[in-house]
């Protein structure tokens, strides 16, 4: 901003441009004395003011310009200084002030003093002889700024004092001149003015030479000169707040922050305060008292503070805080007030209460933290006792309730600022007892807060940092039910975390104590005898809490957790015992209780497979193996959930499973497949994968190190086991199986075979001798039966492990079987219902890509009309070659159809429905990749396809408007086979299935553009021709525009958008189609005929 001012002076602008600028007139007073100049520059100067055209004068500035200042005489060097100073207010041009301040700047380096005391004098003397002074302050500063910025850089912290002075100067002749007339012009150029006093000031004021300030009684002046300069201006009414509050704000910061003097303090903060702290009597004697008792220039400190946001306002009054000598802002006045609880308190509470702005809030707790911090440091020094034990804990007790009323804001930052104001607190607390002996606070602070609820979110960090002042065994003593809180707000998501911490720096700390004790217990050999007087604190409490039926899943999730963290070397063993002993018989709680804590410390690796080996209950009776029986198979599904977490939880992914682990996994899984329910199916697939993983790498890790060591049979018993669970997932997938139970195994068994057909899956299989099961004919055989169900997810479950079944499929190696697969799936498309069409096609979608598109050479598949197939196994083509002949083959079942839709059209519709055969070409064009393909039989096939599309939809298409041209009456008529849909079923059925191609035809030729691009230059072979897309979308408007079929209208909907979008894409003629068709669209309306029917 300060290199490109909007009001400065530019008499070089545009409309001095568009005519001959006249030469700068000067007085014979200037002339006379430029006379006197030695030469060179005597006949430069007289040159410049006697010139009759402009560009004479600039020739005559550039000369001055490169004169040799240096070799001047001392006195004409000084008188040129202030012969330029004087006539260069009057140049009317920017090139003649560039050259003379380019002078000056080479002067400056000479004499930098001079230069600028000369001015400083000039512009007072200027503003006498001007009528906007604000503008002459623009063209002042950029001057003196813009042209000639290097003049402050080397000499800021060699004249700093004369560099603030001039701007002081600046700001107080603006601030007389406008303050009666100050238009919106001029408080944009004022704007002006003080952004760039607040680039220039800060740059002063926070260099290091202010460090020096007390042996500089100059500058201490000068900065004590732009203080009341600012305050000056803050005080005039005349200047609006938006204009002021941000250059005030740049420019007093770095002064209360790096300043110390403590004239300059005190004269800061004493004209902040309100003015009956103006008057003091026993400050009278004091140089600020007569100070301020003759100055008229400050006004109410709450009036001047008004007018400055209160983000702005923040930073300063916590650094009038921190600068201010302590005795000034605690000690009472003759009414027995004091600063600090009169006005800075209270002003700042209750901008914790009420402000909305977080980070207002912040800065508030930050000044709360200042006069905290001030409290402390004149405590530190105080030896007689000037604040009485009253004021202390009175002003103690308003910051803990400015806390106790914050603590939970929702800021992180503020609430680590509270924590910090605390500390702050103890710490006084601190210098308290040292003066007075006094325990008060402490006591109250610590009854107050064991006597909040415990649903406080706010009171653990504070209790956390109280407990390193009074101990945690003595906070045990206070409240006997102190960890029994604490485990209780343990269970509770939103207090988990906060309680976590508090139950962390009560263990901590208790160790730090025990160990202060009993000394001998820190030493290695008496570490265990530590650790288990740390258990008896903790463990009673934690065992009843866990143990409660109302809390056992907070404490399961969210305590336990922290235990393991706290103690990741703690005996399990004895907190499942003390668990058991609690009752002598398993309650459902204490069993809850046992295999959560099992299940989390398997989770954070405290315990392995090892330990669970060895575990028992004596108090029960019964081991391990006993107890996880009874859960494995457990009604509750939870229960079994955390016994597979046993399995599934381990730290390492290659860790060996033992033959108890082993043993849950099968007992689960036997159970969850008779499972009637979907309630746990996602975290059952979870774990079951999880199981699978583990399994695969530590068999994939170790079946090596097996057969090195002649441990081939560790390895046999492996593959046996992974076979079993193959085997059992294929067994539930039996006809008549529930849904449940098949969507279950469908599930599982994908997540089986997607891991155990990898590559080191099949090595370890072959190393062992025994095959995976997953890899036979019987695997084939299940899923295809359950493409038959009628549920669509599990179809979809058993199409993509088919998918990933080895080419050709297990089981469908020979002629006759695969025949009669295809045959099966061929008599599948000709049925009426959607269901079977869409199993048929994606079968079928499979074995083509199984049989011909991932084989290089196959057997051709023959098709007659009427869906006969024979596999020509004495005619070896290519992949390609089969799929184009199998395409046409399917072509011609359509067209039979269609000829006997064409005789018969009811009879069509249910023996043989053209939209089956129609949906397994389209399944076949959606999957095609027709880079391959590009040859000229897949041309024609292309064509033949659209061409099918045509005729199809010009069948259906008018039969289906022939159908609903009924409805378009009036309400009040009386309809001629209003009930056709629900009366004459025959015609419904025709209707049904006229719709059904409609969408099959939408769907081709969706497919068709989807995966093959249109060639819109000349190619040798042309799949998708320009004719043939134009051809396309004309055949789906019509469509669109026609059929009223919700089903139909949306299918052909997207296939209409996909050819526009790629209409629009190319640079050919058919980017214009689409804005022709909307016309044509608009054109076709007829709003009084518009009608839809429903979808059923």
């Amino acid at each position: 901003s300060a290199m490109n001012m909007k009001g400065a002076v530019d008499t070089s602008g545009p409309s001095n441009r568009s005519k001959k600028i006249p030469a700068c007139v000067f007085s014979p007073q200037h002339l006379e004395r430029a006379q006197n100049v030695s030469s060179p520059l005597k006949e430069l100067l007289v040159k410049l003011m006697t010139s009759k055209t402009h560009p004479e004068q600039i020739v005559a500035c550039k000369k001055i310009e490169q004169i040799a200042f240096a070799s001047l005489p001392e006195e004409s060097l000084l008188l040129t200084i202030d012969l330029l100073f004087d006539i260069i207010f009057y140049l009317n041009s920017t090139p003649l002030h560039r050259s003379l301040l380019s002078s000056l700047d080479k002067i400056s380096k000479l004499r930098p003093v001079e230069v600028l005391t000369g001015s400083q004098t000039r512009i007072a003397k200027f503003y006498g002889n001007i009528e906007n002074p604000v503008q002459a302050n623009l063209l002042v500063l950029e001057l003196f700024v813009s042209f000639s910025f290097s003049w402050f850089s080397p000499h800021i912290e060699e004249h700093p004092a004369q560099l603030l002075n001039f701007f002081a100067t600046l700001l107080r002749n603006v601030e007389e001149k406008t303050k009666n007339n100050f238009s919106n012009q001029r408080q944009e150029e004022f704007a002006e003015i003080l952004a760039i006093f607040s680039i220039i000031v800060p740059r002063i004021v926070t260099a290091s030479l202010l460090k020096d300030c007390k042996t500089n009684p100059k500058l201490n002046s000068a900065v004590i000169g732009v203080i009341r300069t600012l305050l000056q201006l803050l005080g005039n009414s005349d200047l609006p707040t938006h204009i002021f509050a941000r250059p005030f704000i740049l420019v007093i910061y770095p002064i209360l922050r790096l300043f110390d003097s403590e004239q300059i303090r005190e004269e800061i903060v004493f004209n902040f305060l309100p003015d009956n702290w103006k008057n003091v009597p026993n400050r009278e004697n004091s140089k600020l008292w007569t100070f301020l008792k003759d100055n008229s220039l400050f006004e109410d400190w709450s009036n001047t503070m008004s007018k400055m946001p209160v983000s702005g306002v923040l930073p300063i009054l916590k650094s009038l805080i921190q600068l201010t000598v302590p005795d000034l802002l605690f000690v009472p006045d003759s009414s027995g007030k004091d600063i600090i609880s009169s006005v800075f308190l209270p002003f700042l509470r209750k901008l914790c209460n009420t402000i909305t702005d977080r980070f207002t809030r912040f800065l508030a707790f930050q000044g709360v933290s200042a006069c905290v911090d001030q409290l402390y440091s004149l405590l530190s020094k105080d030896t007689k006792n000037v604040l009485s034990k009253q004021y202390v804990d009175n002003f103690l007790n308003f910051v803990m309730e400015l806390i106790y009323e914050s603590w939970e804001d929702p800021f992180e930052a503020i609430v680590n600022e509270i924590r910090a104001i605390f500390r702050q607190l103890l710490e006084v607390h601190d210098l308290i007892i040292k003066i007075s002996n006094s325990d008060e606070f402490l006591v109250n602070v610590t009854r107050q807060l064991l006597e909040m609820p415990w649903t406080i979110k706010g009171k653990y960090p504070i209790l956390s940092t109280l407990m390193t002042r009074i101990g945690a065994l003595n906070l045990q003593k206070a409240e006997p039910n102190l960890l029994s809180q604490i485990y209780v707000a343990m269970r509770s998501q939103q207090l988990a975390n906060q309680a976590s911490r508090l139950f962390s720096s009560f263990i901590t700390q208790a160790r730090s104590e025990l160990i202060a004790l009993h000394p001998e217990l820190q030493t290695q050999e008496n570490s265990r005898e530590l650790e288990e007087k740390i258990y008896q604190i903790w463990a009673p409490s934690f065992v009843k809490s866990l143990c409660d039926n109302q809390s056992i899943d907070g404490m399961i999730t969210y305590a336990l957790p922290c235990i393991f963290v706290l103690f990741p070397k703690l005996e399990i063993q004895n907190l499942l015992n003390d668990i058991t002993s609690i009752s002598n018989q398993l309650t459902e709680v204490q069993t809850r209780a046992i295999i959560g804590t099992l299940k989390q410390a398997r989770t954070n690796g405290v315990i392995n497979s090892d330990f669970l080996q060895t575990l028992n209950f004596p108090s029960l009776g019964i081991d391990i193996s006993g107890f996880l029986d009874l859960l494995v198979s457990h009604q509750d599904g939870t229960l079994r959930q955390d016994c597979l977490h046993l399995v599934c939880s381990a730290k390492r992914q290659t860790e060996e499973l033992s033959e108890l682990e082993r043993k849950i996994f099968a007992t689960w899984l036997v159970s969850n497949m008779k499972v009637e329910t979907s309630t746990h199916l996602h975290d059952s697939l979870v774990m079951f994968n999880k199981a699978m993983f583990r399994i695969h790498d530590s068999t994939s890790k170790n079946h090596k190190v097996w057969i090195k060591e002649g441990k081939k049979e560790i390895l046999v018993n492996r593959m046996n086991f992974i076979n079993w669970i193959g085997e059992l997932l294929v067994n539930a997938l039996y006809p008549g199986s529930s849904t449940f139970r098949m969507t279950n195994a469908l599930q599982f068994l994908k997540a089986h075979y997607k891991i155990f057909s990898s590559d080191k899956a099949r090595e370890f299989s072959s190393a062992s001798g025994v095959s995976l099961n997953i890899r036979d004919s019987r695997m084939t055989d299940v899923l295809l039966s359950v493409f038959w169900t009628d549920f669509e997810k599990d179809r979809l479950l058993a199409l993509d492990i088919l998918r990933w079944l080895p080419s050709p499929l297990p089981g469908y190696q020979s002629k006759e079987k695969l025949e009669k697969l295809l045959l099966k799936v061929i008599k599948g498309l000709d049925s009426p219902r959607m269901k079977d069409c869409d199993t048929a096609s994606n079968v079928l979608n499979v074995l083509v890509q199984k049989y011909m598109l991932d084989s290089v050479t196959c057997h051709p598949w023959r098709i007659s009309e009427k869906g006969d197939l024979k596999i020509d196994s004495e005619t070896t083509v290519s992949g390609t070659d089969a799929f184009l002949d199998f395409l046409g083959g399917l072509m011609r079942i359509i067209y039979y159809h269609v000829e006997f839709a064409k005789k018969d059209l009811l009879s069509a519709s249910t023996e043989h429905p053209i939209h089956g055969p129609m949906m397994a070409l389209r399944v076949l064009l959606e999957s095609a990749d027709f880079s391959k393909f590009r040859s000229v039989e897949c041309a024609k096939k292309i064509e033949e396809v659209v061409q099918c599309a045509v005729d199809i939809s010009k069948l259906m298409l008018n039969f289906t408007h022939h159908l609903t041209w009924k409805y378009h009456v009036d309400e009040d008529e009386e309809i001629e086979g209003s009930s056709i849909f629900s009366s004459n079923k025959d015609e419904q059925v025709v209707t049904t299935c006229a719709w059904m191609c409609l969408k099959e035809v939408s769907f081709i030729l969706k497919a068709i553009f989807d995966r093959i691009p249109i060639d819109t230059t000349p190619v040798s072979v042309s799949l998708l021709s320009e004719t043939q897309a134009t051809k396309i979308g004309e055949l789906l408007l019509e469509n669109l525009l026609t059929v009223i079929h919700k089903g139909a209208v949306e299918r052909t909907f997207n296939a209409f958008q996909t050819v526009c979008e790629k209409f629009l894409k190319t640079e050919t003629s058919l980017a214009g189609l689409p804005e022709k068709w909307l016309i044509r669209f608009f054109n076709s309306l007829d709003f009084e005929a518009l009608n839809i029917t429903r979808r059923s």
